[in-house]
């Protein structure tokens, strides 16, 4: 049991730590974006290569494949900003121009998927052997 004296200092730090304000949480600096052109198929596509603020070393990448339908970029650019704050540089790009459901086979889009993992692992900050594929719907 502590003397009373010491027990009195310990509840007023207690009550102070209680009452002290948070640290304030610094938000994260936002990803920074570069465009790219790559070729595929003999087409250029065009994409966006969303990439964590911290350039600091080599990084994983991922390239976002688009589900069916999804034509542009930016309907993903949510996911490449959520996957850049993550540490991870992410690939956004828009399907080949000609880009149709009911023409485009899988093995077109998985080409142009293939385009983009080699263009990420070509680039600098990024690990090439830390490059991976996420989609959903027909990009899955």
């Amino acid at each position: 049991m502590l003397p009373t004296h010491k027990s009195a200092v310990l509840a007023a730090l207690i009550a102070a730590c209680a009452l002290a304000p948070a640290p304030a949480s610094a938000e994260p600096a936002a990803p920074t974006t570069t465009e790219v052109t790559f070729p595929s198929r003999g087409h250029t596509l065009h994409g966006t290569v969303v990439a964590p603020a911290d350039h600091s070393g080599e990084r994983p990448a991922v390239v976002i494949v688009a589900g069916a339908g999804s034509t542009h970029r930016d309907d993903y650019r949510r996911e490449a900003e959520t996957f850049a704050r993550a540490g991870i540089t992410a690939l956004v790009y828009d399907k080949a121009p000609g880009y149709s459901r009911a023409t485009s086979t899988f093995a077109d889009l998985a080409d142009d998927a293939l385009a983009g993992v080699r263009l990420l692992r070509g680039s600098p900050g990024v690990n090439p052997s830390l490059v991976g594929l996420w989609g959903r719907s027909q990009g899955g």
